[in-house]
């Protein structure tokens, strides 16, 4: 990490770190998860082309945002970098080379072991989530 990110890391406060990346990033890797799993029942192009919108948006998210990363999420950041990069290159050939329609079958294979959703940086992002919004939304007092 540079130092103008850990700098900025340094002041962003919780509240904006929560809003600006924390929060998106749960939405987007949820809306992933719910896009993955009607591919599951009906493996056509529309569903993949779903989860390929929700990948785009985590990755945009984590590499635009890097600067409101907590330190303990950057090996987890890392990895979904990899797993989306490689996914979507070989997406992007797969589609380039079948060219299918939104109801064609579109069966989508990892080329490699090295490529995997990395399930565990997943449960981090998420398990960040909850401390945070716990400690952020539901432990802020009332106003009255």
């Amino acid at each position: 990490m540079c130092l103008h990110m850990l700098f900025f890391y340094m002041i962003a406060s919780k509240e904006e770190q929560f809003i600006k990346f924390i929060a998106p990033i749960n939405f987007f890797l949820r809306l992933s998860g719910k896009a993955y799993a009607n591919y599951t029942v009906n493996k056509i192009f529309l569903h993949a082309q779903r989860i390929k919108i929700a990948n785009q948006k985590v990755y945009g998210l984590l590499e635009e945002s890097a600067a409101f990363l907590p330190e303990e999420l950057l090996p987890d950041a890392l990895e979904l970098l990899n797993h989306y990069g490689i996914w979507m290159a070989q997406f992007e050939e797969c589609v380039k080379e079948l060219q299918p329609k939104l109801g064609d079958i579109f069966v989508f294979r990892q080329l490699d072991d090295q490529s995997a959703f990395p399930k565990t940086a997943e449960k981090h992002f998420f398990e960040y989530y909850k401390k945070m919004k716990e400690d952020l939304v539901d432990n802020k007092p009332v106003k009255k």
